[in-house]
C-alpha cells in the first residue's frame, strides 16, 4: 500500500534523464545526447504497488554523432533503469538510424527488453557517415510508491 502523502504526488521531482558517463568503444565523446522527457513529477498512484499502477511514457532519447566515426565498433549499448524504477517488458521500444547522406552505417539488429535493463544491439560497418540513434517507445514505473527516489538517471552501462 501506498503511504498518503498531500495530493498523493512525488515529493520530489523525478529526473529520468539519459547521462552518459562514457560509450567505451561504441561512442566518442563528440556525440550529443537529447534526454528523453516526460519523466518528472510521476505520481506515487502509478507504482508497481498502488491500486491502479500504470506506466509513463518517454519522449524519445536521441543520439547523435558529431564525428562520423563516434560509433565505430559493434556491439550493443545496454540502458539501465535508475534504483527503484523498472522498465515495462511490454512496451514498444524501437530504435531507427537516420542522417548520413545517401543511407546510414549504423543498424540497430536487436532490441531486448529486461525490467532493469534496454539492450541494442548494433551493427556499424562503415565510419564516413554521422548517423542519428533515436530510441522511442520506453515506459518507466516506481517499483514502490511510498519509496521513490527523487532523482535518477537512466545510464549506459
Amino acid at each position: 500500500m501506498i503511504k498518503t502523502t498531500t495530493n498523493n504526488l512525488l515529493r520530489t521531482a523525478l529526473k529520468l534523464l539519459f547521462g552518459i558517463i562514457a560509450f567505451g568503444n561504441l561512442l566518442y565523446s563528440n556525440v550529443s545526447v537529447t534526454a528523453g522527457t516526460g519523466g518528472t513529477n510521476i505520481s506515487a498512484d502509478k507504482s508497481s504497488n498502488a491500486t491502479s499502477p500504470a506506466w509513463t511514457p518517454l519522449g524519445n532519447i536521441v543520439i547523435a554523432e558529431g564525428n562520423s566515426a563516434d560509433f565505430s565498433t559493434s556491439g550493443t549499448l545496454i540502458l539501465t533503469a535508475p534504483a527503484g524504477w523498472q522498465f515495462n517488458t511490454g512496451a514498444s521500444v524501437t530504435a531507427t538510424v537516420t542522417g548520413g547522406a545517401g543511407g546510414q552505417n549504423v543498424t540497430v539488429t536487436n532490441i531486448a527488453l529486461a525490467s532493469s535493463a534496454i539492450t541494442l544491439t548494433l551493427s556499424i560497418n562503415r565510419t564516413n557517415k554521422t548517423d542519428i540513434l533515436t530510441i522511442a517507445g520506453i515506459e518507466v514505473q516506481s517499483t514502490d510508491g511510498a519509496n521513490i527516489p527523487g532523482t535518477g538517471s537512466i545510464l549506459r552501462t
